[in-house]
This record gives C-alpha cells, structure tokens and sequence, in this order.
C-alpha cells in the first residue's frame, strides 16, 4: 500500500544525502584552492544554494516523520517539527541574503555597512543569525526527536546521532556567544558528518516502512 509519509521521508532523506555529498566536496574544493576554510567564489556560493535548499527539506524530512509516527511519540514529532520550522525560516532567510543582497551590493560597489551581512564574517548579523538557526533551533530539534527512536538497533544509532549532533550544535553556539572559536568549530562536525548520519540512517529508517 502506498505510504505517503514514509515514501516522501525516505526521498527528502536521500536528496538531503546528496546536498550534503556537494556540500563536502564543495569544502574539499575551497580548501584545496585556498589551503583553508575561508571561502572563495564560487564554492561559498555553491555552499549558500545547498544550504538554502537543505532547510525546507529538512521540513519535509519532520513532517514526514510526524505522519509515519502514532499516539504520544507524535507529541515529541510535532515539536521537532515546529522547531525545524523556525530553523528553516531563519536558514533560508540568511542564505537567500548571502546569494542576492551581498554579491549584487559588491557588484554596484554599495558597500558600505555590508559587513554586517556577510554570511561567515564576524561580528554579522547575518551570521549570528545562522548560528541561531543551525546552534539552537536545530539543535534543539535534534534533542527533541531523539527519544523517539528506542525500539531496535537502528533506532538507537538514530538516538545516539541526534544526541551527539544536538549536542554539538550546542557547544557550536556556545562558541559563538562566548567568543570561542574552537568551539564554533564542533559546527562543522554537526552539520557535515551528523547531518550526512542522520540523513542516511532516516532514509534507511523510512525505507524499511515504506517499501
């Protein structure tokens, strides 16, 4: 029988699996252009893109699995969902600025004041913004959907990854509040590696249900 929530859980997961395949080897590719993690053209753009599009998917990912889940596992879904909600507004608001707002400003030569709207500049607006999205909203949406996956060995890989990837998205933001730069860098290990995990182990998760 068809299965709408877990079939479009189990595609939302695997597309979010191949932005995330992007989003590495567009890092890859900056790094071995720049021998760093500063980004450059047009790798910081192809990054924004894959980002931007990552955030309504991962609504599709929570609204797939608050349809596939019954009774009061439903209660933790809906507010993983709603918390993923805000992340997304907030991701793809910020990002949507990087791609439009800073490079046509650069390009007409308005500069003035836009530090405050570059995407990985430090003190930005913008930047704070993407740190509240991915370091608080979606950290908390980790921690809250974790309970949910109890019942089998897959479930607990899937608890284990929201845990670690929740928790790391808070010591993210705790670097950025506190102004500790090796903690902001525990981001990159939440939303690269733990995002990749999550996604894979949801689609095999979705799977087993749907087909």
């Amino acid at each position: 029988m068809y299965n709408l929530p877990t079939k479009l859980g189990f595609w939302s997961s695997m597309t979010g699996v191949a932005l995330c395949l992007v989003y590495l080897l567009a890092l890859l590719g900056n790094l071995r252009a720049v021998g760093s993690l500063q980004l450059i053209e047009p790798y910081q753009s192809v990054i924004s893109l894959v980002i931007l599009l990552a955030c309504p998917l991962l609504v599709f990912v929570a609204v797939a699995l608050h349809g596939a889940l019954q009774g009061a596992r439903q209660i933790l879904s809906l507010l993983g969902l709603c918390l993923v909600v805000i992340f997304a507004a907030l991701g793809g608001v910020n990002r949507y600025i990087s791609l439009t707002v800073v490079p046509q400003s650069v390009a007409a030569g308005k500069t003035v004041g836009l530090e405050w709207f570059m995407p990985y500049g430090w003190p930005s607006v913008t930047s704070a913004l993407e740190m509240l999205a991915w370091g608080l909203f979606l950290g908390l949406a980790f921690l809250v959907i974790a309970p949910i996956f109890r019942s089998d060995n897959l479930d607990s890989w899937i608890f284990w990854t929201c845990i670690i990837t929740g928790m790391l998205c808070f010591l993210a933001l705790l670097g950025q509040v506190f102004n500790v730069p090796f903690l902001m860098t525990m981001g990159l290990l939440a939303w690269g590696p733990g995002l990749a995990l999550f996604l894979i182990l949801m689609a095999i998760w979705f799977r087993k249900r749907a087909f």
